[in-house]
Parts: C-alpha cells; sequence; structure tokens
C-alpha cells in the first residue's frame, strides 16, 4: 500500500495537541461539568480530519501490528462492561458519572488506536519533544520566579485554574480558592509554574531529563544541538524538579538513573559524573534560594523521608501534608471496593458515589482500574503493560540500525523504551493517569515511534531483497 494513500493528517496539529497537554488548568468552555481543553479542541479536530480522508479521500488504515489493539480494545470493553455493578448499588447520579466517564475515556483511549493506525511521520514527534524542550526553559524560569513571588506577594505568584474538572480534587478546599495546590513550609512554597500542583511539574520535568539524559549517554542525535543551551535546560530541568520538593519526582529520578545503568550498561564512572553534576545543581540552587526563604530544601527531604520511614517513638514526625499516607490508603480503599464487585467493578468513574468508598479516587491506575472495572480491567491494563515491555524490546533490537541514515528515529527509539518504562512504573505504583489525555498521548507517542521503525526495517528488508536479485541476475 503506497504511503499517500494511509490517513495522514497534518503535521502541525499533531504538534499543537502535545503542545497544548501543558495546558490542562485552563479551559475553553465546560460541558456538564467536564472542562474542555485544548487537547479535547486538537483532537476532535484529529478525529475529524480522519473521518474525511477515510470517507471521502478514500484514504485507508494501515495498522502495523494489530495485536497491539487487543489490549486497549479489551480496556475498553472492561471500561464499559463495569456498568454491569451500578445495577446493584447505583442511583441516577452514579450512572451519570459511568456514562460521561466511558465517553472520555473512549475519546483518550481512541488516540492509542489512531496512533498505531495512520502515518505521523517520526520527525513530527521529533520536533513535538524539541517543542517541550524549549517550552521547559520559560517553564522552569517561571517556577523559579514563583518561588520569589509567593514570599514578596508578587503579580503571577499563583495562576487561576479555569478548568473546572479540577474541582473533582478538592483545589477550592485546599488552598482557600480555586487556584493552584501549593503547600508551603515557613517561607518556601513548592513549585509548581504553569501546572496544578507540584507533582505535575516535577513529572514534566522528569520528562524533560528523559529527552536530554537519553542522547546524551547514548550515541543518538541531541534534539537541541548548542551544548551550552542543553546544558542549560538540563540544569533549570534539575532545578525546577528541586523546587517541587516532590517525593514522586524524586522516585521517578532514581528509577530514570537505574533504568539507564541497567539498559545501556553504562560504566558507573559515566554514571557517577552525572549525578555529581545533579548533587551540584541540587546544593548550589538550595543555597541559594536559602537567601530568600530561610529554609532548606534538602532538609525537608530529609525530614519528610525520616518521617516515612523512621519509628514514630523515637521522635520523628511525619511532615505536614505529606501524600504517602494517603496513596496507600486509597489504595487500600480500591482493594475493599474490588472485593465488593471483583468482576465487573464497582463501574467506571464512582470511587467517589459508591457509598462504602472512603476517597474521592486512587492514586494507581493499576489499583484505580481494579477497583472500578474488575479483574478485566485490571489485566487488560497488565496485559498493555506486558505488551509494551514487548514493544521495548522490539526498539532496543533495532534502535542502531537507522543511527547513520535517520538519526532522529534512532533517537526516538531510545527515547520511547525510557518513556515507556516511566509512564508504566508511574501508573502502577504511584500515579493514576489512565482515564486521562497525558497517559494516552503518552502511549500514542510511543506507538508512532513503534510504528515508524516497522514502516522503515520493512522498507530497508525490501531493498536489500531488492539489491540481491539484481546482483544474481547479473
Amino acid at each position: 500500500m503506497q504511503s499517500e494513500k494511509v490517513i495522514t493528517p497534518p503535521s502541525w496539529l499533531i504538534v499543537l495537541l502535545h503542545f497544548s497537554s501543558l495546558f490542562g488548568i485552563f479551559q475553553l468552555f465546560s460541558f456538564m461539568g467536564y472542562g474542555v481543553t485544548f487537547v479535547d479542541f486538537f483532537l476532535s479536530i484529529l478525529y475529524l480530519i480522519i473521518f474525511k480522508q477515510f470517507f471521502f479521500d478514500n484514504r485507508k488504515f494501515l495498522i502495523m501490528d494489530r495485536t497491539v489493539l487487543l489490549p486497549i480494545i479489551l480496556l475498553l470493553f472492561a471500561v464499559v462492561f463495569s456498568g454491569i455493578g451500578l445495577l446493584f448499588w447505583a442511583g441516577r447520579e452514579s450512572y451519570i458519572q459511568f456514562l460521561k466517564t466511558i465517553s472520555h475515556f473512549t475519546f483518550v483511549a481512541l488516540y492509542g488506536i489512531v496512533a498505531i493506525s495512520i502515518e505521523i511521520n517520526y520527525k513530527t514527534v521529533f520536533k513535538i519533544l524539541k517543542i517541550f524542550l524549549y517550552s521547559s526553559i520559560i517553564i522552569n524560569l517561571y517556577a523559579i520566579y514563583q518561588l520569589i513571588a509567593r514570599i514578596y506577594f508578587l503579580p503571577l505568584a499563583y495562576l487561576d485554574i479555569t478548568n473546572i474538572s479540577f474541582q473533582t480534587r478538592d483545589f477550592d478546599r485546599e488552598v482557600g480558592e480555586y487556584t493552584q495546590v501549593v503547600l508551603n513550609f515557613e517561607n518556601f512554597y513548592r513549585a509548581t509554574s504553569i501546572f496544578s500542583e507540584p507533582s505535575a511539574l516535577a513529572w514534566f520535568n522528569i520528562y524533560c531529563l528523559v529527552i536530554i539524559l537519553i542522547p546524551l549517554l547514548t550515541r543518538n542525535k541531541l534534539f537541541i544541538q548548542k551544548r551550552w543551551l542543553l546544558y542549560s535546560t538540563l540544569s533549570l530541568a534539575v532545578i525546577g524538579l528541586f523546587l517541587t520538593f516532590s517525593l514522586t519526582g524524586m522516585l521517578l529520578l532514581f528509577f530514570l538513573i537505574f533504568s539507564i545503568i541497567v539498559f545501556e550498561r553504562i560504566k558507573m564512572l559515566k554514571m557517577l559524573i552525572v549525578t555529581f553534576a545533579v548533587i551540584l545543581i541540587v546544593a548550589t540552587t538550595d543555597l541559594i534560594q536559602m537567601n530568600f526563604t530561610n529554609v532548606s530544601i534538602a532538609e525537608l527531604f530529609y525530614s519528610r523521608i525520616s518521617g516515612l520511614v523512621s519509628d514514630t517513638n523515637r521522635g520523628n514526625k511525619m511532615t505536614v501534608g505529606e501524600s504517602a499516607p494517603d496513596r496507600i490508603q486509597s489504595i487500600q480503599n480500591a482493594i475493599n471496593l474490588f472485593l465488593d464487585f471483583p468482576v465487573t467493578g464497582i463501574g467506571s468513574g464512582n470511587t467517589y458515589y459508591y457509598p462504602k468508598s472512603t476517597k474521592r479516587f486512587t492514586q494507581s491506575s493499576f489499583f484505580h482500574l481494579l477497583a472500578e472495572t474488575g479483574i478485566i480491567g485490571a489485566s487488560a491494563f497488565l496485559f498493555l503493560a506486558f505488551y509494551f515491555i514487548r514493544i521495548i524490546f522490539y526498539l532496543n533490537k533495532y534502535r542502531y540500525k537507522f543511527i547513520e541514515t535517520m538519526p532522529e528515529l534512532a533517537t526516538l527509539q531510545s527515547f520511547a523504551i525510557y518513556l515507556t518504562l516511566i509512564v508504566f512504573f508511574s501508573n502502577i505504583l504511584i500515579g493514576s493517569a489512565v482515564g486521562n489525555y497525558g497517559f494516552w498521548l503518552e502511549i500514542g507517542l510511543i506507538l508512532i515511534i513503534y510504528r515508524q521503525t516497522i514502516k522503515y526495517l520493512e522498507q530497508s528488508n525490501q531493498a536489500s531483497q531488492g539489491n540481491n536479485i539484481n546482483f544474481s541476475a547479473q
């Protein structure tokens, strides 16, 4: 099948779709209690273009690997099938919430199916990640500004959240108004930048560190060619991550470093140099910000961790606002809900409405699905995770094949490996994003890179076979 006959959306639309994910706290308008964002807008345009090209332009879908659709379809089935659980306990409000949830889930999860089925060039993905890095400079500079602005009550110290979907997380109760969630420790206010909460900024900076570090530590093409600008971006990402005072961010950072050591088999000296550079940036940042806040973030981290792991009888107290116990309690709550409806779950989107539930939501995608979609949904998610592990090994096998002819693709193959690891590690253990567009945009990027790898490998093999035939004929 000729590539021109395959459904091919404009590259600018894919770039805008992913770039707009940075502005999730803002809405275009609200609909039935849901804040319609820029991502929803661009995703809708994408689906309309696909519809138009398929039905009116006679273009086709070309699914490079049909088996990847199985876990996504099974997950969609589990979300819908969970509605049976509602028959045993739910009222009108719960049914409405269920319908809203499956509509939104289908809308965002469809991007995963689209990504493996249509033509999106790898250079478009490369451009997206480059834009993310350049954007991170402004985002992290703003985070640093917030540190000072929140002490001296300067303009734009906080951003108002216009997306009403965040109301379900009690943002208005947490800080007294509908704005960013920020816990302060004396004069130190955790950084949020343009995101809703510190952990979201931490995740963004981990994402940027993957984009920067993987090409640096391997033989791949860099996203930013000017070294001074690249190292400045790296430094700002580390500073932004540190200022979030996020244990989730620190855990993801350690997991990333561990994964790099295991996968790349990098010499310990090289990793020690990187680690020393990170520690130096963190220590310098801590000393500078202490001039404004009189609070050491490093000491706060020590107190926070010691409060979690030490016996309270020894005099250690847990840090105010510590999220780890709440995360554990939300998982325990999810297990209790699962035991009530182990097959169907209580019904998608209904953790808050179920009478026995003690939490608004579950802070783990796996346990969230276990509670709301039962064993079917949880198994589908694990199936999806295991399938993406298979993709990791596939990309790892061929990621240096195109390093000379298509260096951008080679870089993206390495990037996709670590993005996959971090996405599923975080969503199984410490975060719940499977029902949000963020998760499926990341899944989409991985599948685009996977699809492009299959496509160019097939072309390479066909070209090799053609050369062999011509040589034999001579």
